[in-house]
């Protein structure tokens, strides 16, 4: 029986029928009940171990358990340890083999079980078992294995520069053995690769695979960096190719189907990648035809990948989906890619950073900042030290803060993005280099003054930038804008047109000047230039904005003006009034010309009673070249007027000159006192504004009222408006008011003094509240104090305190209400009168 002594022959099993008991499993129960003896554990390990090593582990692990006569003596217990642990890593199972020799103590292993014991380290991450099973190898079986593993913890330990040292050493040394060589080869090239250098990585594997050609390790090392050198196709097909011929030599595949999956990933993602650079540089219609494919390669992709089971091609298949938030938000598809990113938040799956960064991007675009906030946060400290600032994502956030009225997160940002832009690349190889970011930031701190209602502050900036730098296509196109800010619409588009010589294909230059256009009036040339841009822009943030602001100015408008008012019982004016006012416009017909019909409905209570009145009006306007004018028909219910006419007419003169003209055959504004006598009245005004800037502007006034009783009102007034304090959140500004009155007729059924004058100061503090992109709620608060003088009455003190909310949604929505009330001396007696009111501004869009 193969030469075994008597006292190992098994009983009732013969040797065979052990071999037979273990080929189907059994042989654990079998041999454990068997006296240990070195042969029959020489025979175990030389003649089943290799095939069938978990079964052969199984005796050994029982063997070790038994603590009787029969258990393995002191001086076999530590070879029988050794081979158990060998063939639990040589079966997969590190962690057990990694416990049971910790129980013991490595120190206690023969060589041969230390190295298998490091493998199953560095394959669970171990790294303190890897450091302690090299100080037992470096005394057991010091050599050029031992090196290798040493350069190999050292690499795991994070210390390159030593595992590069440790290796290279290995690899030079003739005298160690190929594979040796080979492996450590292998640990340069993946130091070289940590370190960012694959042409040296490339040659190391090369070394490696010169050295041993069968090297799989070495072979798979290669194909990986092949990929990560942008050639992931061909990664895909080397690694094709390598599992066919193994297959050939009945071999394990050398590479997974979901790695080999992962190199088409790869290769798709860097379509995208290449294809984003080609939209920036081809332009015109076909820039996204690169994309497009990308897109579409995508889509093909993620069909055949399917819904898979295996973890490692789910993983796969979500790195595809992260790929394509990349691609949709480079295509312009906001939606879609926020859908896409909403999906994947909701499956758990962990986005990196460069994955939140453009769903970041279609959120704001979205103008959904309050939710690009948190993912542009979070990428960017995922990102860490990979993210250098400023990059687009830190641009983005600043951009969102300010969106969502976190003005001074915005301001910090700004600091640590300049801060981290000197004028001049550090190291550089020629010194002074210039630094392309640092026009980029200089170019955020005036937009920061600009969208945080900081325009004078804005011009001072760009006025030095513009000096620094003339042809810088954003500080002028900064510039453009600020002096829009200021009210200065035909400055801006000066400035616009000027820069258009030397940038004539710039977004932002081409955006700004029909934007300019469109404000000085200049409808139909600053029309086209914008569908123009639409045309060869649509995915432009610019463009899209200045679409929406464009498509607002033409939409049908629906304005609501509705007031109340209630004075004290016998008032002057009247005890309780009320007025609604509503106005609907057509679109802009023909770049010129509205159609508008007008509804008003009002009542009035005096101590002569309540009357109410009612107008129905048709018109016509017309709009061009800073002109405004409009005809009015209208019918009234009720009065001693049952019809009229009115007329205005507007012109915007320059940047700095308001001129307006109105007539009223039969006006609204009559008192309610006259109104109930049956008097009716027509009204002529004149005014001239003067505007410095959006901060200060002056303004003069003729007012003249003529009414049906033969008595004539006469009025002249001033107004100096000053903004004094305008910031991110908050501004204040105060209005000094003159006014001079005079009637023909005092002894009338209404209040008309023979002549009246007034001087008033009214402060407004305003808090901006909420904001979400173009959706804002603003506060004001009005005080306002003064003095009346009433001939035969003398001058008496007059105040006044309101308080208003103000929103806005989309472009040109706004509703304002508020109350307040006034205390107003007539004929010698003061009154105090509460208002309230509500006003309406709805487009059509």
């Amino acid at each position: 029986m193969l030469g075994l002594p008597k006292c190992c022959r098994l009983s009732p099993l013969t040797v065979s029928g052990l071999v037979a008991s273990v080929l189907i499993g059994a042989a654990a129960p079998a041999a454990a009940q068997q006296v240990y003896s070195s042969a029959l554990h020489d025979f175990l390990v030389r003649k089943t171990a290799a095939e069938h090593p978990d079964d052969v582990a199984r005796i050994f692990e029982q063997w070790l358990a038994r603590a009787d006569s029969e258990a393995p003596p002191a001086e076999a217990r530590a070879r029988v340890l050794a081979d158990y642990v060998t063939l639990q890593t040589r079966a997969g199972h590190d962690r057990e083999a990694l416990d049971a020799a910790r129980g013991t103590g490595y120190a206690s292993l023969p060589a041969y079980a230390l190295d298998p014991l490091f493998l199953a380290a560095r394959r669970l991450g171990a790294l303190d078992d890897e450091r302690r099973l090299v100080i037992a190898l470096r005394e057991r079986a010091p050599g050029p294995l031992t090196q290798l593993r040493r350069a190999q913890y050292a690499f795991d330990a994070q210390t390159p520069d030593v595992a590069r040292a440790l290796a290279a050493a290995v690899e030079a040394d003739v005298a160690a053995p190929r594979d040796v060589r080979a492996a450590a080869a292998e640990v340069v090239g993946a130091v070289e690769e940590l370190a960012g250098n694959l042409r040296e990585a490339s040659d190391a594997y090369d070394r490696a695979l010169a050295l041993e050609p069968h090297s799989r390790s070495a072979r798979r090392a290669d194909v990986f960096l092949i990929a990560r050198r942008g050639a992931a196709g061909e990664a895909m097909d080397e690694a094709r190719a390598d599992n066919a011929r193994a297959a050939q030599a009945g071999q394990q595949p050398l590479f997974s189907a979901a790695e080999v999956m992962g190199f088409r990933q790869q290769a798709v993602g860097q379509m995208i990648v290449w294809a984003i650079e080609q939209r920036d540089i081809v332009g015109g219609a076909g820039r996204h035809e690169a994309l497009d494919g990308a897109l579409a390669a995508s889509d093909t992709l993620l069909a055949e990948i399917g819904d898979p089971a295996d973890a490692d091609m789910r993983a796969v298949q979500a790195r595809v989906r992260i790929d394509r938030l990349v691609a949709l938000n480079a295509r312009g598809r906001d939606q879609a890619c926020v859908d896409l990113y909403a999906s994947l938040a909701a499956e758990g799956v962990d986005v990196p950073y460069y994955g939140l960064a453009p769903a970041a991007d279609s959120y704001a675009r979205l103008r959904r900042s309050d939710l690009a906030v948190p993912l542009y946060e979070r990428a960017i400290a995922l990102a860490g030290t990979r993210l250098p600032m400023p990059s687009d994502t830190h641009v983005g956030l600043f951009y969102a803060y300010i969106d969502t009225a976190r003005f001074t997160q915005a301001d910090q940002l700004l600091q640590q993005m300049e801060a981290a832009t000197p004028p001049t690349v550090r190291l550089a190889p020629q010194p002074e280099t210039p630094n392309p970011d640092y026009a980029r930031v200089q170019d955020l701190r005036g937009r920061y003054y600009l969208y945080t209602d900081q325009p004078a502050r804005a011009e001072q900036t760009y006025a030095a930038l513009t000096q620094e730098a003339p042809f810088n296509v954003d500080f002028a196109e900064g510039q453009a804008r600020t002096a829009a800010a200021r009210e200065q619409p035909h400055t801006a588009l000066a400035l616009v047109q000027a820069s258009a010589t030397d940038h004539p294909d710039a977004v932002s230059i081409r955006s700004a000047e029909a934007d300019t256009l469109l404000a000085t009036g200049r409808i139909p040339v600053g029309r086209a230039a914008l569908a123009r841009l639409q045309a060869e822009q649509p995915d432009s943030v610019q463009v899209r904005n200045s679409a929406r602001d464009e498509a607002a100015m033409r939409a049908p408008t629906l304005t609501i003006d509705s007031s109340y008012g209630k004075g004290s019982n016998a008032s002057a004016l009247a005890d309780e009034d009320f007025l609604i006012d509503s106005r609907l416009q057509s679109g802009l017909i023909d770049d010129q010309w509205r159609i508008f019909a007008r509804q008003a409905w009002a009542y009035g209570n005096t101590s002569a009673g309540k009357a109410t009145r009612g107008r129905t009006g048709l018109g016509l306007r017309w709009e061009q070249g800073g002109w405004t004018l409009e005809g009015e028909a209208h019918r009234d219910t009720g009065g001693p007027r049952n019809g009229g006419v009115a007329a205005t007419a507007g012109y915007r003169w320059g940047d700095h000159v308001e001129l307006g003209l109105s007539y009223d055959t039969n006006a609204l504004d009559v008192p309610w006192r006259a109104y109930d006598a049956g008097i009716a009245g027509s009204q002529a005004q004149a005014s001239f504004g003067y505007i410095v800037n959006e901060s200060r502007r002056f303004d003069l006034s003729y007012q003249r009222m003529r009414y049906t009783d033969g008595n004539q009102n006469q009025s002249v007034g001033a107004a100096w408006t000053e903004r004094w304090y305008s910031g991110p959140s908050q501004q204040f500004q105060t209005t000094l008011r003159a006014d001079a009155g005079r009637n023909r007729e005092s002894d009338v059924p209404y209040y008309s003094p023979e002549s009246d004058g007034s001087v008033e100061l009214e402060a407004r503090y305003q808090l901006l509240t909420w904001k979400r992109d173009d959706r804002t709620m603003v506060q004001r608060v009005y005080a306002s104090a003064g003095s009346y003088r009433q001939s035969g009455y003398g001058a008496e003190p007059t105040y006044g305190l309101r308080y208003e909310h103000e929103w806005r949604f989309r472009p040109g929505w706004t509703i304002t209400y508020g109350i307040g009330s006034a205390w107003h001396p007539y004929d010698g007696k003061r009154e105090r009168r509460t208002t309230g009111y509500l006003n309406l501004a709805i487009p059509f869009l």
